[in-house]
């Protein structure tokens, strides 16, 4: 779109203590050419969005709707108050667009089945929920990498491991990492959230990847995988439909599998010293296809280009 838009968006801006995938967007943004009106969306107020001047588009992810049961309803009501007065104040001149960026189930369908109706159009990772609904004005787009994403990280000995697992171990994840440890012990590391240089030299400071399979499913897979491989390191992840949809090949851009058998036999073959250059190979292919089509800049090009088509 050569159009260049005035965007209200909403999200995590400020205060992080790491880089927060929203700023990312948010300078995707401004590379694109568009006027950002950054909000964060844990301090805004509704006068905050409403006093902005000729606004094309207001774009959020979850809004600042709170999960917690004490603060949902509120929140959710006063982002509802939010669109509904652009709306009135705009004449649909503004379009109203949310970019949902986790997958949907609990307290999250009810935020879906809420702001569906009054958006002018949905976009979400999560395409499982997106098939079983067949709503016409949502999209799926999965999210994208940042610039930093694909630069070489430096070998750090804090993060060397043979195998690691980067995010929270919640659920069913618990088991996935007290099997991981009996079975790897020492060759296997779990590490928090990691952003920016830390997330690069821990990728050059291992040989493999590894995602679990919950809570993933045939059109859901979190950001992980498309950051890890925008950091030219080899992941070895659930072989999903969706992946395969948007182009992703397994054996040539990450290593695929389907159960916990599958899983442990693409491990011990993966991690013997003789296929450390196979690793190399593959996580530079996956690397590529990443900064070919899922930057935050390609997929906001895509959203922007859906809205107005």
């Amino acid at each position: 779109m050569e159009k260049k838009l005035k965007i209200i968006y909403l999200g995590h801006l400020e205060n992080n203590k790491v880089r927060d995938s929203d700023e990312d967007i948010r300078d995707a943004l401004e590379a694109l050419g568009h006027e950002v009106i950054g909000l964060d969306d844990r301090t805004f107020t509704i006068k905050d969005v409403l006093e902005i001047k000729k606004p094309d588009m207001f774009l959020f992810h979850k809004g600042g709707v709170m999960g917690n049961a004490e603060n949902f309803n509120i929140t959710l009501q006063r982002l509802a108050v939010i669109i509904q007065n652009l709306r009135e104040m705009h004449k649909g001149k503004c379009k109203c667009v949310f970019w949902y960026p986790d997958k949907v189930w609990g307290n999250r369908d009810d935020w879906m089945r809420t702001f569906t109706p009054m958006v002018d159009a949905g976009f979400l990772v999560d395409a499982t929920w997106l098939r079983r609904h067949n709503v016409a004005n949502l999209f799926p787009l999965v999210q994208g990498v940042a610039p930093f994403d694909l630069e070489a990280g430096k070998f750090n000995r804090r993060y060397a491991a043979d195998i690691a697992f980067v995010g929270g171990t919640y659920g069913i994840r618990q088991v996935f990492v007290e099997q991981m440890k009996e079975a790897y012990g020492k060759k296997f590391r779990v590490f928090n959230d990691l952003w920016e240089q830390k997330w690069r030299d821990a990728c050059a400071s291992i040989k493999l990847m590894v995602a679990p399979m919950y809570p993933a499913d045939d059109f859901y897979w979190s950001v992980r995988l498309q950051r890890t491989l925008g950091a030219g390191q080899a992941i070895l992840h659930p072989r999903l439909q969706g992946m395969k949809d948007l182009g992703f090949i397994d054996g040539k851009h990450y290593l695929g599998y389907s159960s916990w058998n599958e899983f442990r036999v693409k491990i011990n073959e993966a991690i013997k010293p003789e296929n450390a250059e196979s690793l190399i190979r593959i996580g530079k292919a996956g690397q590529e296809f990443v900064h070919a089509n899922f930057t935050y800049k390609q997929q906001l090009e895509k959203l922007i280009n859906k809205v107005y088509e």
